[in-house]
């Protein structure tokens, strides 16, 4: 009896076998990266927002800028950045970079003081197609603008 080898057989099997293999290991090596990924956007989150710590206490309620916000570029267009800062974490949460609950936990309570501050609100109101990232994320958070 003879042993006949099919060498193109074997050849085709040890390369789907490297292919699998390659397949796993590359699958693995994305999933770490995209986490990787989610964790340094999430501290750079929190650098931002703490770059923006004068705006959210004089946000909240008892705050400074609580009923009256001083007229004027400056303060302003410290707020409107602000506000601008969670349309970026609407776009993120939308491309699965930021987990909602994560976000809920984190910075709801500084958007909810930030929306619903009497001064920031009328501006939102009349700028209201300026912002409709905002209001998204208001709502997914089911934050009641108006």
């Amino acid at each position: 009896m003879t042993c006949t080898v099919d060498w193109n057989a074997v050849a085709t099997g040890s390369q789907a076998l490297i292919l699998i293999i390659g397949f796993y290991f590359t699958h693995k090596q994305l999933k770490h990266q995209t986490l990787d990924s989610k964790a340094r956007t999430i501290i750079d989150l929190k650098r931002l927002f703490h770059d923006y710590l004068d705006v959210t206490i004089a946000l909240r309620p008892g705050g400074r800028w609580s009923e009256q916000v001083p007229e004027g570029a400056e303060a302003w267009g410290a707020i409107d950045n602000y506000l601008g800062l969670f349309e970026h974490c609407e776009y993120l949460i939308s491309m699965n970079m930021i987990d909602l609950d994560f976000f809920r936990r984190s910075h709801s309570v500084k958007l909810m003081n930030a929306v619903l501050n009497k001064p920031v609100r009328n501006k939102i109101q009349s700028e209201r197609k300026n912002w409709i990232d905002l209001l998204h994320l208001c709502q997914r958070l089911n934050i009641e603008v108006f």
